[in-house]
């Protein structure tokens, strides 16, 4: 079952009752007018593989992120977050959706990037985390997504201290790895260049 309101002039806040789509691979609400926050509901939808070119992409939500959409662990690609107004930090369960490879996108949040990140290790593209207002030090785990090829973006936040000699692990990175506009202290570490 795919459901696929991308693009419908969508109003109102998100139906609790999407949860009960037990069997649905796709999700795809992106490009709406939709409000409010996303029901703790939708982490029952464990079956989803995809956010269907959408997920939650491009409304106007608002609030934290339910720490329920960790348990969405066939996720694997489409994971947007992005172009809303949600606030606060990152749940760390988002760590447990370790089968995403591609598309995982978070704008508009806070604090800390947690650690439990870099437990993502199947990412190849688009681990997207630029555009927000994270603080502290990039965690050193981020240089376990060793799978990543192309499009690592941490740029345009707050990130302070040095830039972590683990990031030099992503050897396979071809194209934009992203680290400017920050507050990065120190040069640059050699590992980058490997």
């Amino acid at each position: 079952t795919n459901i696929d309101y991308n693009e419908q002039g969508l109003t109102g806040t998100v139906p609790t009752e999407l949860g009960q789509f037990t069997e649905a691979r796709s999700l795809n609400l992106g490009l709406n007018q939709l409000t409010g926050a996303i029901p703790t509901e939708i982490g029952q939808m464990r079956k989803l593989t995809t956010g269907g070119d959408g997920f939650f992409w491009a409304n106007k939500l608002t609030g934290t992120i339910p720490t329920e959409l960790g348990m969405l662990g066939q996720m694997g690609e489409e994971f947007y977050l992005s172009s809303n107004l949600f606030s606060g930090a990152v749940p760390t369960q988002l760590g447990q959706l370790v089968q995403m490879s591609s598309s995982f996108y978070l704008h508009s949040f806070s604090g800390a990037v947690p650690t439990q990140l870099g437990q993502l290790s199947q990412m190849s593209s688009w681990f997207a985390l630029h555009y927000n207002s994270f603080s502290s030090t990039v965690p050193t785990q981020l240089g376990q997504l060793v799978q990543m090829s192309s499009r690592f973006y941490l740029h345009s936040n707050s990130f302070s201290g040095a830039v972590p000699t683990q990031l030099g692990q992503l050897s396979q990175m071809s194209s934009y790895l992203n680290l400017y506009s920050n507050l990065f202290s120190g040069a640059v570490p050699s590992q980058l260049g490997q």
